[in-house]
């Protein structure tokens, strides 16, 4: 609809031209487009901004009253859409995807962010660790993984338990050892904070 109004194209009388594709006119200018937005992604990177928010920010009444009736005993994440969820929780729900795809853990005491399933590597492509979970280190945390005597990685526990590439990809994470609890930041911004430019950006990329 939007292209034809850029154009004026009208189905009916089959009058006005449609030289660009939508996909064209979307695209960023610096790719050769002309920047015009993609509703549904842009929408979505304004949901994460909520999102965000329910993730990051547990002292609001929002925040309160979503996680009361939808994720009691999870967080924002694991949450699942429900029975009969309400049509705003059901359009925050939706950005999970967008929420995920920038978040990363700030490592400080290392002691709240679990190994195996989060995004805690600086690794742009797989900030997971991809190796095997051990038997018996399920809930293994960064902690465990810090030699506290030297204040530096195990390196001994490491290439016992991970393949190169995440071993590689771990050391590269500095250790403050502040006795700090760890930090959800976002990825795709300069300061670590959910913005909805780069959330749309991270969206149509």
């Amino acid at each position: 609809m939007i292209n034809s109004f850029w154009w004026g194209s009208n189905k009916t009388s089959g009058r006005g031209m449609n030289w660009l594709r939508w996909e064209k006119l979307a695209m960023r200018k610096e790719h050769g487009g002309m920047g015009f937005r993609h509703m549904y992604d842009f929408n979505l990177a304004m949901l994460g901004k909520q999102g965000w928010k329910l993730l990051t920010n547990h002292d609001t009444i929002l925040s309160q009253v979503f996680k009361a009736k939808y994720y009691p005993q999870q967080e924002f994440l694991d949450a699942k859409l429900g029975h009969n969820p309400s049509y705003v929780w059901r359009s925050i729900h939706a950005s999970q995807v967008i929420v995920r795809k920038g978040l990363r853990w700030w490592i400080w005491n290392g002691t709240n962010v679990y190994v195996w399933n989060q995004p805690l590597l600086r690794n742009d492509e797989q900030p997971l660790i991809t190796s095997d979970v051990v038997a018996g280190n399920e809930h293994m945390t960064v902690a465990d993984l810090i030699d506290y005597s030297t204040r530096t990685w195990n390196h001994q526990l490491l290439h016992q338990t991970f393949n190169a590439r995440d071993v590689d990809d771990i050391v590269k994470i500095p250790l403050n050892l502040l006795h700090t609890n760890d930090e959800i930041i976002w990825n795709c911004s300069r300061n670590g904070i959910y913005s909805v430019r780069s959330a749309y950006y991270q969206l149509t990329q």
